[in-house]
């Protein structure tokens, strides 16, 4: 449902289709049958899922933990924006224990940035939703992913990314380099970020 200006999924796989809950359970239930022990929630953006069909992600997550199993669930991607709109009806989710792994996808830590790739979401309230989960559900691991040489993306801009680094104890980061791609609008825009500026920002963070 997102419209980032880097982005090409919603190009090259078309609006939001989600599979109906009840499948996703029954195919959960089968895996505890089996053994299964870990269930990674594969998706483009797991905070998405069901608005086409008149609910929300937490709905099923609240489905998928009610079991008494021994089992994890992996979330690895959620845009901060629906992780913000959703995080109070997530607490009983989180409480439950079995959230092993959450992907939050901060992509920048400059605001300015984050505008340009029009992510609806600031800084101050990733840090702040990050800093709730780490307080108040600790065992849970929380990774992010990380952009570096978006169009108009200055040193200072980079620095703001540098101090989140500083600022959230993420358990994994991954980072990438941005790369033009000719179905998105940043891909056009006038002030592209050397090649080089890039490679060497994106060994920077990676040390970080």
């Amino acid at each position: 449902l997102g419209n980032c200006t880097y982005c090409s999924d919603l190009h090259s796989c078309g609006r939001l289709q989600s599979k109906p809950v009840e499948k996703i359970v029954a195919e959960f239930k089968q895996g505890l049958e089996r053994g299964f022990k870990r269930f990674h929630l594969v998706s483009t953006d797991l905070g998405a899922y069901g608005r086409d069909l008149g609910y929300a992600s937490s709905d099923l997550l609240r489905q998928l933990t009610n079991d008494k199993g021994d089992y994890q669930l992996l979330l690895p991607v959620v845009n901060p924006y629906f992780l913000k709109e959703m995080f109070g009806d997530l607490a009983s989710v989180f409480r439950s224990g079995k959230i092993g792994l959450l992907g939050v996808c901060a992509q920048s830590g400059s605001n300015r940035i984050l505008k340009a790739m029009e992510r609806k979401y600031t800084v101050e309230e990733f840090k702040e939703c990050i800093a709730g989960i780490k307080k108040e559900f600790p065992k849970i691991l929380v990774s992010t992913q990380l952009m570096v040489g978006f169009p108009g993306e200055t040193e200072e801009d980079f620095e703001a990314t540098l101090a989140l680094l500083d600022e959230v104890a993420f358990d994994y980061v991954q980072v990438f380099g941005f790369s033009r791609r000719p179905t998105t609008p940043a891909s056009y825009f006038g002030n592209q970020v050397p090649e080089n500026v890039i490679v060497s920002r994106y060994r920077r963070l990676l040390v970080k």
